[in-house]
Protein backbone atom coordinates (compact mmCIF):
# COMPACT_ATOMS: atom_id res chain seq x y z
CA UNK A 1 0.00 0.00 0.00
CA UNK A 2 1.61 3.31 -1.26
CA UNK A 3 2.17 6.30 1.72
CA UNK A 4 -0.88 8.63 -0.09
CA UNK A 5 -3.29 5.24 -0.65
CA UNK A 6 -1.80 4.64 3.39
CA UNK A 7 -3.00 8.05 4.60
CA UNK A 8 -6.72 7.29 3.70
CA UNK A 9 -6.61 3.53 4.96
CA UNK A 10 -4.06 3.75 8.24
CA UNK A 11 -3.19 6.92 9.89
CA UNK A 12 -9.66 4.27 16.64
CA UNK A 13 -6.82 2.01 19.35
CA UNK A 14 -7.88 0.64 22.18
CA UNK A 15 -10.52 -13.67 29.45
CA UNK A 16 -13.75 -11.72 28.80
CA UNK A 17 -16.07 -14.60 27.44
CA UNK A 18 -18.23 -14.39 24.04
CA UNK A 19 -21.37 -15.40 25.99
CA UNK A 20 -21.30 -12.31 28.21
CA UNK A 21 -24.36 -10.72 27.52
CA UNK A 22 -23.73 -7.41 24.64
CA UNK A 23 -24.82 -5.24 26.70
CA UNK A 24 -21.75 -5.24 28.70
CA UNK A 25 -19.34 -5.51 25.26
CA UNK A 26 -21.16 -1.96 24.46
CA UNK A 27 -20.06 -0.68 27.66
CA UNK A 28 -16.45 -1.77 27.44
CA UNK A 29 -16.80 -0.09 23.83
CA UNK A 30 -18.41 3.42 26.04
CA UNK A 31 -15.73 3.48 28.40
CA UNK A 32 -12.87 2.61 25.98
CA UNK A 33 -13.99 5.66 24.29
CA UNK A 34 -14.31 7.33 27.52
CA UNK A 35 -10.92 7.04 28.35
CA UNK A 36 -9.67 8.78 25.11
CA UNK A 37 -12.02 11.66 25.47
CA UNK A 38 -12.46 12.22 29.62
CA UNK A 39 -9.61 14.95 29.52
CA UNK A 40 -7.86 17.94 27.32
CA UNK A 41 -5.94 15.35 24.61
CA UNK A 42 -4.72 11.96 24.27
CA UNK A 43 -1.24 11.50 22.95
CA UNK A 44 -0.54 7.80 21.49
CA UNK A 45 2.73 6.43 20.32
CA UNK A 46 1.62 2.72 18.07
CA UNK A 47 3.33 0.91 14.96
CA UNK A 48 1.09 0.50 13.01
CA UNK A 49 0.40 -3.24 10.70
CA UNK A 50 -1.16 -2.58 6.75
CA UNK A 51 -2.06 -5.55 5.30
CA UNK A 52 0.81 -7.72 7.54
CA UNK A 53 3.39 -4.86 6.76
CA UNK A 54 4.89 -3.57 9.74
CA UNK A 55 5.08 0.04 8.85
CA UNK A 56 6.77 2.97 10.60
CA UNK A 57 5.88 4.16 14.31
CA UNK A 58 3.46 6.63 14.18
CA UNK A 59 2.52 9.67 17.21
CA UNK A 60 -1.15 10.91 16.88
CA UNK A 61 -2.17 13.75 19.34
CA UNK A 62 -6.39 13.84 19.34
CA UNK A 63 -7.63 16.87 20.75
CA UNK A 64 -11.62 16.47 20.45
CA UNK A 65 -12.20 16.36 16.81
CA UNK A 66 -8.60 17.80 15.87
CA UNK A 67 -5.37 15.13 15.58
CA UNK A 68 -2.18 15.25 14.26
CA UNK A 69 -0.17 12.60 12.98
CA UNK A 70 3.36 12.02 12.69
CA UNK A 71 5.64 9.31 11.23
CA UNK A 72 9.03 9.60 9.32
CA UNK A 73 7.08 9.05 5.84
CA UNK A 74 4.11 11.82 6.12
CA UNK A 75 2.45 14.17 8.54
CA UNK A 76 -1.15 14.87 8.40
CA UNK A 77 -2.61 17.98 10.45
CA UNK A 78 -6.63 17.95 10.88
CA UNK A 79 -8.37 21.44 12.39
CA UNK A 80 -11.99 19.68 12.63
CA UNK A 81 -12.87 20.51 8.81
CA UNK A 82 -9.24 20.22 6.77
CA UNK A 83 -7.08 18.23 5.96
CA UNK A 84 -3.17 18.82 5.30
CA UNK A 85 -1.09 15.67 4.53
CA UNK A 86 2.40 15.76 3.82
CA UNK A 87 4.07 12.96 1.95
CA UNK A 88 8.00 13.30 2.97
CA UNK A 89 9.11 11.37 -0.62
CA UNK A 90 7.46 13.63 -2.77
CA UNK A 91 7.48 16.98 -0.40
CA UNK A 92 3.77 17.49 -1.29
CA UNK A 93 1.17 18.52 0.72
CA UNK A 94 -2.72 17.54 -0.51
CA UNK A 95 -5.38 19.54 1.03
CA UNK A 96 -8.78 17.55 0.97
CA UNK A 97 -12.23 18.02 3.79
CA UNK A 98 -12.33 14.08 4.30
CA UNK A 99 -15.58 12.50 5.20
CA UNK A 100 -16.35 10.24 8.56
CA UNK A 101 -15.30 7.10 6.52
CA UNK A 102 -11.98 8.59 5.45
CA UNK A 103 -11.26 9.61 8.81
CA UNK A 104 -11.70 5.83 9.90
CA UNK A 105 -9.14 5.11 7.34
CA UNK A 106 -6.66 7.47 8.85
CA UNK A 107 -7.25 6.24 12.46
CA UNK A 108 -10.00 4.11 13.56
CA UNK A 109 -9.67 5.79 16.64
CA UNK A 110 -10.48 9.10 15.41
CA UNK A 111 -14.78 7.29 15.00
CA UNK A 112 -14.47 5.32 18.06
CA UNK A 113 -17.15 7.64 20.08
CA UNK A 114 -19.46 6.82 17.20
CA UNK A 115 -19.30 3.33 16.31
CA UNK A 116 -22.01 1.57 18.25
CA UNK A 117 -24.92 3.86 16.31
CA UNK A 118 -24.36 1.48 13.29
CA UNK A 119 -22.31 -1.40 14.74
CA UNK A 120 -23.39 -4.57 16.96
CA UNK A 121 -20.46 -5.36 19.88
CA UNK A 122 -19.82 -8.63 21.68
CA UNK A 123 -17.29 -9.85 24.05
CA UNK A 124 -14.42 -12.00 22.75
CA UNK A 125 -11.64 -14.01 24.65
CA UNK A 126 -8.14 -12.94 25.20
CA UNK A 127 -5.74 -12.46 27.66
CA UNK A 128 -6.37 -12.73 31.26
CA UNK A 129 -5.89 -9.01 32.55
CA UNK A 130 -6.73 -8.13 28.86
CA UNK A 131 -10.32 -7.94 27.73
CA UNK A 132 -11.64 -7.55 23.92
CA UNK A 133 -14.65 -6.98 21.76
CA UNK A 134 -15.49 -7.42 18.46
CA UNK A 135 -17.81 -4.88 16.35
CA UNK A 136 -19.75 -5.86 13.23
CA UNK A 137 -22.27 -3.69 11.26
CA UNK A 138 -25.93 -3.52 12.25
CA UNK A 139 -27.77 -5.96 9.63
CA UNK A 140 -29.96 -2.75 8.30
CA UNK A 141 -26.00 -1.41 7.14
CA UNK A 142 -23.99 -4.42 6.10
CA UNK A 143 -22.04 -3.55 3.19
CA UNK A 144 -22.28 0.43 3.65
CA UNK A 145 -19.82 1.00 5.85
CA UNK A 146 -15.98 1.10 5.17
CA UNK A 147 -15.15 -1.30 8.17
CA UNK A 148 -16.41 -4.59 8.27
CA UNK A 149 -14.75 -5.93 11.32
CA UNK A 150 -13.12 -4.01 14.33
CA UNK A 151 -11.69 -5.36 17.23
CA UNK A 152 -10.38 -3.90 20.23
CA UNK A 153 -8.18 -5.41 22.77
CA UNK A 154 -7.98 -3.18 26.38
CA UNK A 155 -6.31 -3.35 29.49
CA UNK A 156 -9.20 -4.14 32.34
CA UNK A 157 -7.52 -2.33 34.76
CA UNK A 158 -8.51 1.37 33.17
CA UNK A 159 -10.13 0.55 29.89
CA UNK A 160 -6.94 1.83 27.90
CA UNK A 161 -6.83 0.74 24.48
CA UNK A 162 -3.93 -1.80 23.72
CA UNK A 163 -4.67 -2.99 19.94
CA UNK A 164 -7.16 -2.80 16.96
CA UNK A 165 -7.85 -4.86 14.31
CA UNK A 166 -9.54 -3.33 11.25
CA UNK A 167 -10.72 -5.17 7.98
CA UNK A 168 -12.02 -2.90 5.72
CA UNK A 169 -14.96 -3.72 3.32
CA UNK A 170 -12.36 -2.97 0.64
CA UNK A 171 -10.51 -6.17 1.02
CA UNK A 172 -7.33 -4.18 3.05
CA UNK A 173 -6.90 -4.22 7.04
CA UNK A 174 -5.17 -2.69 9.81
CA UNK A 175 -3.92 -3.13 12.92
CA UNK A 176 -2.67 -0.71 15.61
CA UNK A 177 -0.30 -1.94 18.39
CA UNK A 178 -0.40 0.40 21.12
CA UNK A 179 2.80 1.43 22.86
CA UNK A 180 2.04 4.18 24.93
CA UNK A 181 -0.60 6.74 25.54
CA UNK A 182 -0.37 10.17 27.62
CA UNK A 183 -3.00 12.41 28.51
CA UNK A 184 -3.90 15.84 29.28
CA UNK A 185 -1.85 17.93 27.26
CA UNK A 186 -2.63 21.50 26.58
CA UNK A 187 -1.93 21.48 22.41
CA UNK A 188 -2.41 24.76 20.66
CA UNK A 189 -4.77 25.16 18.13
CA UNK A 190 -1.98 25.83 15.68
CA UNK A 191 -0.65 21.94 16.33
CA UNK A 192 -3.60 20.61 13.92
CA UNK A 193 -2.73 22.93 11.42
CA UNK A 194 -0.48 23.07 8.26
CA UNK A 195 2.38 25.80 8.87
CA UNK A 196 3.87 26.58 5.25
CA UNK A 197 6.97 28.53 6.93
CA UNK A 198 7.94 25.28 8.48
CA UNK A 199 7.73 23.04 5.18
CA UNK A 200 8.56 25.91 2.42
CA UNK A 201 9.56 23.58 0.28
CA UNK A 202 6.75 21.69 -0.17
CA UNK A 203 4.47 21.38 -3.24
CA UNK A 204 0.80 22.30 -2.11
CA UNK A 205 -2.14 20.74 -3.63
CA UNK A 206 -5.60 21.62 -3.12
CA UNK A 207 -7.87 18.44 -3.64
CA UNK A 208 -11.07 20.34 -1.87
Amino acid sequence: MTARVYTFFTAVFFCISAAFPATNARLAVENIAKFLTDSKSVTIRYVPISDSQVLQPQIICIMGDKFKLNSNEMAVWYDGKTQWTYLTDTKEVSITEPTPEELAGINPLLILGTLLQHYSAKNVPDDNDTGAVELVPNTNVEGQLPISKMRISYKKTDYSPKKITVEFNAGNSLELQVKSITKGINYPHSTFVFNKKQLPQADIIDLR
